[in-house]
């Protein structure tokens, strides 16, 4: 998988992965990266392209999306999530670090793969920026169920309405997972600054 890679300021002691929007790229997420890095010194930021171009229009996506049916998005997503564990595990092996030393961001499509993913490997941390949780019944390891995560949505979203972030919190709760939430009242289906600065936040306070 092609990615941006923005190297640890500082000695290298965790990898955050950020997983792009549907139809966006790793050119146009690495700002955030950049910006992330300038927080966490000690922090290696991968920004993988999606695994396939994007079925309509420029861009790349994790999986097809054309459909409204979540339950389409969800198989879609396990057709892919071998490529994307292998992409995982090879560089984590490469630097020898563990899951416990990762932490996964993605907003919308990415943010759904963050929470899938992130999940079934038990990385430290997930920060999901307007996503929503694909399978009820995923795979969580046992380190996942100590896995902290914060969901982020706008109260104004119509793409993905925030019921789904509400939605993705009983159904992690129920299974005994500790779960944090943030609404902006004024975003859209976007990230604001009230957004970034609480996931931040969020993310030095682990």
């Amino acid at each position: 998988m092609e990615e941006v890679v923005i190297e640890a300021i500082e000695k290298k002691e965790r990898v955050i992965f950020i997983f792009h929007k549907y139809g966006s790229s790793k050119e146009k997420f690495s700002v955030i990266g950049r910006s992330l890095s300038k927080k966490f010194v000690n922090a290696e930021i991968h920004i993988p392209d999606g695994p396939q171009l994007r079925d309509e229009g420029e861009g790349f996506q994790w999986f097809p999306f054309l459909s409204e049916d979540s339950t389409v998005w969800k198989d879609a997503y396990y057709e892919v999530a071998p490529t994307l564990e292998t992409y995982i595990n090879n560089i984590l092996k490469e630097r020898k670090l563990s899951y416990k030393d990762v932490v996964m961001t993605g907003f919308s499509q990415g943010a759904m793969v963050a929470l899938m993913l992130g999940l079934r490997l038990g990385v430290k941390a997930i920060v999901s920026f307007s996503g929503q949780l694909l399978d009820p019944n995923v795979d969580i390891s046992v380190n996942g169920e100590k896995t902290k995560i914060l969901l982020i949505h706008g109260k104004k979203d119509t793409i993905i309405p925030v019921k789904y972030m509400y939605e993705s919190q009983k159904i992690l709760e129920d299974r005994g997972i500790t779960v944090k939430t943030f609404v902006s009242d004024t975003a859209r289906h976007s990230i604001d600054i009230d957004m970034l600065k609480t996931g931040i936040n969020f993310l030095k306070n682990l």
